[in-house]
């Protein structure tokens, strides 16, 4: 999976194209070890610009949907198969303000010799709560307990109010306040 990231960073940042690698990946590495399938990347476009990657994409991927078009604009996502490796990776298009803020502080971890941004743990966090499955909140969790001394609380309240405010309601600060309860920070 290592070498799969390393190939999607360099051509990213070849392409310029702001990203950062997310979901499962980023949970294995801020919190405990989980199984994952594939790699999750938020890319700093719209949908409408879906063709500027596949005009060049690597040619050891391929585009895993019939009917790309259609399924880019609905979902936002464009999921991609390795062709050698048969592993896949889900480009997320995000255009909000919470994805730019997220792709601009994220975290330059290196990856098989390449420094690859990653989502930072507190946004990670806050994506997590927002998405609210148990499997999400399980992963914030997991976080929250191996980074207890390295995350800066403030900012994932900061997030988690925003995204409430944005909402008009109040259920993720109540989720972030209780998972902070629970595990005794």
């Amino acid at each position: 999976m290592d070498e799969i990231i390393r190939i999607l960073a360099q051509f990213f940042d070849k392409e310029k194209i702001p990203y950062m690698i997310a979901g499962g990946q980023a949970v294995l590495m801020y919190g405990e070890a989980r199984f994952t399938k594939d790699i999750d990347i938020t890319i700093a476009m719209r949908p409408e610009s879906y063709r500027k990657i596949l005009d060049v994409l690597p040619a050891d991927f391929a585009v895993d949907k019939n009917n790309i078009e259609e399924f880019v604009m609905k979902a936002w996502v464009m999921p991609l198969r390795h062709k050698e490796s048969e592993i896949t990776a889900d480009l997320i298009f995000g255009d909000t303000g919470f994805e730019s803020e997220a792709i601009a502080q994220g975290r330059k971890i290196v990856k098989n010799g390449y420094e690859t941004n990653f989502i930072a743990p507190e946004f990670l966090i806050a994506q997590k709560i927002f998405a609210g499955r148990l499997k999400d909140i399980s992963d914030a969790e997991s976080i929250v307990n191996i980074q207890r001394k390295k995350l800066n609380y403030g900012k994932i309240e900061q997030l988690l109010k925003k995204l409430d405010e944005e909402l008009g309601q109040n259920d993720f600060i109540q989720l972030w306040r209780s998972i902070i309860e629970k595990n005794k920070i």
